[in-house]
């Protein structure tokens, strides 16, 4: 008898994967912000030397006379000796007049006289406004300042007329707008000019240190003959003014010339320094 015959099991179906729901999202548009531009650079502050001068905590000297004691007493003796024979000229020929002389001799003799007079008093005066040292000074450290606001002023310190013991010099504190150099103090070289002044000045020392040194008999007569020499010529600088540089002031609506030695004064920067606070108005109208 025939066993029946089991049923092939059916194979199951495969499920098919349900596809996953994609969920789009609305994305707002985002707002860019552009980047602030970078901010240029600054530009650079520029400072004159006068600023740089006026921020210093301490004075600047800008110039530094040298000793005149030799023109001074040159001017002194002269305008004294010619002040003194104009007074005897005219007291002799003049006052007193003298018998049988023509009428004409006493008037001429009162010109001459008034003429040595007037050449006295000019030479006598020539150490009046001589400048004995110039100094930037802050306005911070400004004891006696004027009237005229400025972040740095200038002391001018005068030469005493009359050399009378512990009696200060006159100074003069003034903004640098009130002076005005009439030359220039530096005298621009190139590099090779200054070589060569500077070997021109060495050998000059060598030489004249090697004659003291192999003639000393003669030294003393020398450093005399040397200082009659200076007495010569500072009689002739008063006479002429020669290497004194007028600097004009004009203060409270007042002129007023000064004298600066350019040949034995020591400046700073050899005088660069001086003329950018002064400024240099050249003239050669302006006397003393």
């Amino acid at each position: 008898m025939a066993m029946p015959t089991a049923k092939a099991k059916s194979k199951p179906k495969p499920q098919l994967k349900a596809k996953p729901k994609v969920t789009t999202q609305i994305q707002t548009p985002e707002l860019v912000v552009a980047e602030p531009p970078s901010l240029a650079p600054k530009p650079l502050k520029y400072h004159s030397y006068a600023d740089i001068l006026a921020a210093k905590p301490h004075t600047t000297i800008l110039y530094q006379s040298a000793s005149h004691t030799g023109y001074i007493v040159t001017s002194y003796i002269a305008g004294t000796f010619l002040l003194g024979f104009a007074g005897l000229t005219f007291w002799n020929n003049y006052v007193h007049i003298p018998d049988d002389i023509a009428v004409w001799v006493p008037y001429a003799f009162g010109g001459i006289s008034f003429l040595l007079a007037c050449c006295g008093g000019y030479v006598i005066l020539s150490p009046a406004g001589l400048i004995k040292s110039i100094t930037a000074v802050p306005a911070s450290l400004c004891a006696h300042p004027p009237k005229v606001a400025a972040p740095l002023y200038v002391e001018v310190a005068l030469k005493k007329i009359v050399p009378i013991p512990f009696m200060p010099p006159r100074i003069l504190t003034l903004p640098p707008s009130s002076l005005h150099l009439t030359s220039h103090l530096y005298q621009a070289r190139t590099p090779a000019e200054e070589r060569a002044w500077n070997r021109i000045v060495e050998a000059k020392k060598r030489e004249l240190a090697e004659y003291d040194r192999t003639h000393i008999i003669g030294r003393g007569t020398r450093k005399i003959s040397v200082g009659l020499f200076e007495l010569v010529r500072s009689f002739g600088r008063c006479w002429t003014r020669d290497g004194f540089i007028p600097v004009r002031v004009t203060e409270r609506g007042k002129g007023r010339v000064l004298k600066l030695d350019g040949e034995a004064g020591w400046a700073q920067d050899g005088g660069r320094a001086l003329e950018k606070i002064i400024k240099v108005q050249e003239s050669k109208r302006v006397g003393f």
